[in-house]
């Protein structure tokens, strides 16, 4: 590290590299980006390039020697994502990781071995966490002004075209995309439902492939029982044309609480006995402030139509997170309570049974 900067590189040139980028772009004044990797070579090179990159490799494992990277942004096939992480401690780098953190109760364990008790740090990206207006619904579940929370449902509604699925080898298949609608694309609508609720017990559910040619979920419907004693339901789609989007719904005793497209609304019954309707997302912390530019994200039909804000947060995060010696945003545990509520909504699925997290 020279003169108080990160150098950062980012593991995987495809799709999602360049909101990475872009948030590293965004925290320049205490990180840069050093080097990239990619298997293919043409693509290495290009990110190089285009991101001006000091470094290109094709060998993440020669690229992990480097003493000069600091932390590594994992950007590669899902199934990917564990042996990776584990390979960046093993070399003394921090991560930012993409969705899934991995796919499998093996990987997920691997990660958490060799992360904890050290003083690596880990980041889940989970951007959703950094809206203002779920960061004050959770708060605001936690302290109790809503009473009683009775429901939490969720929904992602999105379309994936059989184009999509084709147009890399690992969509679609368990082995490195660990799942269909839920763990590519469900996966933060679930986390956000999770996450306002204090996490999930149990799951019952059905998952089905009712169109599109690959081996995994393109519908799935599950039954939720929560942690703070609250029900609910998620269901998830790559099948709806067009696309319809992201929702959740937080029934309370004193009020509902709505998660719909980048914004959260609190629904209440005032003093006087009228309905009011309430945006929750005012920009509250100077961090957030700094960064929020409040751009619309919408991935209901385009997976590549994502917001960096998130992104530039968590890279924010990560970083002081190095240098202050700081718990990150979305640590090793709380990133992977998502997978293991999909991983025991998909084991109800075959199992006919209700199937209880592991997290």
């Amino acid at each position: 590290m020279e003169k108080g900067k990160l150098k950062a590189a980012i593991l995987g040139c495809g799709v999602i590299s360049s909101a990475h980028y872009k948030a590293i772009k965004a925290n320049s004044n205490k990180v840069e980006l050093y080097a990239v990797c990619d298997i293919i070579e043409e693509k290495a090179i290009e990110a190089a390039q285009k991101y001006g990159a000091v470094k290109y490799y094709t060998d993440y494992k020669e690229m992990l020697k480097d003493e000069n990277i600091d932390f590594v942004s994992i950007c590669t096939p899902s199934g990917l994502h564990g042996e990776m992480a584990v390979e960046c401690a093993k070399a003394g780098k921090h991560v930012l990781c993409e969705k899934p953190i991995d796919v499998t109760y093996e990987k997920l364990d691997m990660i958490v071995e060799a992360f904890e008790n050290t003083n690596l740090k880990f980041g889940g990206v989970f951007q959703y966490r950094t809206y203002p207006g779920l960061l004050r619904a959770k708060r605001m579940l936690e302290n109790g002004e809503l009473g009683k929370v009775y429901i939490g449902d969720g929904y992602c509604k999105v379309y994936r075209s059989p184009e999509y699925y084709r147009s890399a080898g690992w969509r679609g298949t368990w082995k490195l995309d660990g799942g269909g609608c839920l763990m590519n694309q469900g996966i933060h609508t679930l986390d956000i439902l999770c996450w306002l609720m204090g996490g999930a017990v149990s799951a019952q559910a059905k998952t089905f492939t009712l169109d599109r040619e690959i081996e995994v979920e393109d519908t799935a419907f599950a039954i939720l029982k929560f942690k703070n004693g609250g029900y609910g339901t998620f269901t998830g789609t790559t099948l709806a044309y067009p696309g319809i989007g992201v929702k959740v719904e937080i029934i309370c005793e004193k009020g509902r609480i709505v998660f719909e497209g980048s914004n959260t609304y609190l629904y209440k019954v005032d003093d006087s006995g009228k309905e009011v309707k309430i945006c929750l997302d005012t920009i509250e912390t100077e961090d957030l402030n700094k960064m929020q530019n409040k751009e619309i994200e919408n991935t209901a039909n385009d997976p590549a139509a994502l917001s960096s804000t998130g992104h530039t947060f968590l890279v924010s995060n990560l970083a002081d997170a190095i240098l202050e010696n700081k718990e990150t945003h979305v640590g090793l545990r709380e990133a992977r309570h998502a997978v293991d509520v999909i991983l025991a909504i998909y084991e109800s699925s075959k199992t006919a049974k209700e199937v209880f997290v592991k997290t």
